[in-house]
């Protein structure tokens, strides 16, 4: 063996000689790159979606198969790799019986359908298997000139025969673990590498543990040319039953060789983001910041008379606020937790005062968010509030479970109507289904209900509108009026155009990258609204937030 260092951003690279001037190549390269709030890249992930380890094996005849590992990936690879050395090194340390130490219970075939397994698992597991033993046998000693190493395997075929031949041959009850599949890509096409002939250049990368092996980690890689059929749903499809050129290159790690590899490589993932930790945190304070700023310039044009938010945070050990601190604030008298100083709400209503636009809001958290936030939804009004009250409309109400809701309800002066903020689960959720919120929420609106009172629910329902028997039809189906359908005026009403948590690959239903309606704003009577238009999304004021914005204008 010996290493190779070919340019600067390559982590390592192996020799295994072949003899004759041939040897087998491995190398890998750090092409790991930071987020750059592209591409939807959000910048405390550190790692941009390019970021990989691209690796490459050049066989004995100098064609190269090359292959990318994306980050993720990768630290699934350290992970299990530490894992299995502690196994293999557990299942070296065991000490066998004298009588099953012999080579035909302790060497392992390296190649072929036997590989794994020792001459004595092969005899065992059917007699008839002698043949193949004989076989390999003849085709190792063809080759021993060229593999001394062939020789310890003849040797534990030889003494497999003999035992067997003398009736001594028996099965240990030592446990072995064959072999582990530890990473499988399946095929990867890459579409900027099309030729003129239509086919698209693939690869497929896999690696396998083969316990009690010299060399027990083998990476195989292969490269070919194929048909790549995109599905509507963007999907890409390889035709590898059409397949061309071909290239299919293995290289076999010994254990000293993985650990060395991976501790390299786990190293560079930990100094990139100890240089880039820094930097993506300036980043994504400031893009706060500059979103905070574009969504209370947005308010100051509108000055809509009641705004509806979700996913209202606040940073669970920051320093308390006093309630009589907060100007315009109203407390819903059944909530224990305090106002913290770096309370979404509380900073998008001190800023509105700043600049001259006063607004009378409260808060309510209904749970912890990623283990460090309160996080919940608020109410703003141009009129004071007169009464504010919370519901519990899921099964749990533990606060660490962040499937637990709640809607958070208020009364304004001069105005009978009630305004409830919402923030729903999904309608196949096992534990926690819409269904069941919503059940729970039309009892507590019936209770409410009144002549000449309308209640408004407003926010993100987690319901597609474009899907049947599901939440949207089941809330229209109660009796509530969708505002959008009821506008005179109207544009798409599109409030998410992209993958979003509790949409990623299916998870809520539909194609995860469809433009989708999942904001609404709801009625219980008949409203004349005069329009209704999706905001910050781009075109009617700037994105800040994963949700577009829903404003309607309603006739008095």
């Amino acid at each position: 063996m010996s290493k190779i260092l070919n340019n600067p951003k390559q982590i390592a690279g192996l020799t295994h000689s072949r003899g004759k001037g041939k040897a087998i190549v491995f190398a890998i390269q750090n092409e790991l790159d930071i987020a750059k709030c592209e591409n939807k890249n959000e910048p405390l992930n550190l790692h941009s979606k390019f970021s990989r380890f691209p690796v490459v094996i050049i066989n004995e005849n100098n064609r190269p198969a090359t292959a990318n590992i994306p980050v993720n990936e990768m630290l699934n690879i350290i992970m299990k790799s530490k894992t299995l050395h502690d196994l293999e090194i557990k299942q070296a340390c065991t000490p066998h019986n004298e009588e099953f130490s012999s080579p035909a219970y302790t060497v392992r075939f390296t190649s072929g359908d036997m590989r794994g397994m020792t001459p004595a698992e092969v005899l065992l597991k059917d007699p008839e298997n002698s043949k193949k033993l004989n076989e390999q046998y003849t085709f190792l000693k063809e080759n021993l000139p060229k593999y001394p190493k062939n020789k310890k395997q003849l040797d534990a075929i030889t003494d497999a025969a003999r035992l067997y031949k003398e009736g001594k041959l028996q099965k240990s009850e030592r446990t072995v673990i064959p072999s582990y599949l530890l990473y499988e890509s399946g095929f990867r096409p890459l579409t900027r590498r099309e030729k003129k002939d239509g086919l698209t250049f693939v690869y497929q990368i896999k690696l396998t543990w083969n316990f009690g092996e010299s060399n027990p980690v083998r990476l195989e890689i292969e490269n070919f040319y194929a048909p790549v059929i995109q599905t509507e749903q963007g999907l890409l499809n390889v035709q590898a039953k059409e397949k061309k050129n071909s290239t299919a290159n293995e290289f076999h790690f010994s254990l000293d060789e993985w650990n060395w590899l991976i501790y390299l490589i786990e190293s560079n993932i930990r100094i990139f983001e100890a240089i880039a930790g820094p930097k993506a945190l300036k980043i994504a304070t400031n893009m706060a910041e500059e979103k905070k700023e574009k969504f209370i310039e947005t308010l100051i044009v509108e000055q809509p008379d009641v705004v509806a938010l979700q996913e209202v945070n606040q940073t669970a050990s920051a320093g308390e606020i006093p309630d009589v601190m907060l100007a315009g604030y109203k407390r819903c008298m059944d909530f224990g937790l305090p106002v913290r100083e770096d309370n979404h709400a509380k900073e998008v209503v001190e800023a509105l005062r700043e600049k001259g636009v006063y607004y009378y809001w409260t808060w309510l958290s209904a749970k912890i968010g990623y283990g460090k936030y309160d996080e919940g939804m608020a109410l703003l009004s141009k009129k004071p509030i007169m009464r504010v009250k919370q519901f519990l409309i899921s099964q749990t109400d533990d606060y660490d479970n962040w499937k637990t809701r709640k809607i958070l309800g208020m009364q304004t002066e001069g105005n009978d109507d009630i305004f409830f903020t919402v923030h729903m689960g999904w309608w196949n959720d096992e534990e926690e289904p819409l269904k069941k919120q919503w059940e729970k929420m039309e009892k507590l609106t019936k209770s409410l209900e009144k002549k000449d009172r309308t209640s408004w629910l407003m926010g993100d329902f987690n319901s597609l509108d474009n899907v049947k028997q599901e939440g949207y039809e089941l809330i229209c189906e109660s009796g509530w009026k969708d505002s959008y359908c009821l506008a005179e005026q109207k544009d798409s009403g599109v409030t998410v155009e992209e993958e979003i948590d509790g949409w990623r690959d299916g998870e809520g239903g539909g194609a995860v990258k469809d433009a989708k309606r999942l904001d609404y704003i709801f009625c219980n009577t008949q409203k004349k609204v005069k329009s209704s238009k999706v905001v910050c999304n781009g075109k009617n004021y700037p994105v800040v937030s994963d949700h577009y914005g829903v404003m309607i204008e309603v006739e008095d």
